[in-house]
């Protein structure tokens, strides 16, 4: 069992059992009958997203179609998971680096070994999309959206160390 899965049964459970003290509270209370049932139903809610939403919060990657990636953002690191045709990706976009996970295609590939490889070198690298931004195609049974969008990524490079003497 992963650390993350250990930590969702974990907190789902704390959740959980919350949700039952405060029904068994509120079900002597002088309270109206919404209320009764309201606040249970709603820590139950909160029960069920706070796991999930938690990925997010601690930096891990998130589910993203091509895209939905930042059309320019210095690219930090990535993983390729080959067997699943996909990548992790981290970019930073802005201040703070955001960790991706998304479809590992054919162009992505070829941008992240020339990646790897300016990155090897020194350089800072940038990740930029070319071509058409935020143009949607239907994806017929890619409920998540998460296949190849066909959109093209090209590289710019600098050189983030002091020449040398």
């Amino acid at each position: 069992m992963s650390d993350f899965a250990a930590f969702m049964l974990a907190c789902g459970g704390l959740l959980a059992f919350a949700v039952l003290v405060l029904a068994w509270l509120f079900r002597t209370a002088a309270a109206p009958l919404w209320a009764k049932i309201l606040a249970p139903a709603i820590a139950a809610g909160v029960a069920c997203w706070l796991p999930f939403a938690v990925n997010s919060m601690m930096g891990f990657p998130v589910s993203a179609a091509s895209s939905d990636l930042p059309p320019d953002a210095e690219l930090v690191a990535f993983v390729p998971h080959d067997g699943s045709a996909r990548v992790d990706l981290w970019l930073r976009a802005g201040e703070t680096p955001r960790a991706y996970e998304t479809a590992l295609t054919g162009q992505m590939k070829r941008a992240l070994r020339e990646a790897q490889a300016a990155m090897a070198r020194g350089e800072t690298v940038r990740l930029m999309r070319k071509g058409s931004a935020g143009a949607r195609k239907s994806r017929g049974g890619d409920a998540l959206g998460l296949a190849d969008d066909d959109s093209r990524w090209e590289l710019m490079t600098g050189n983030s160390l002091p020449a040398k003497e």
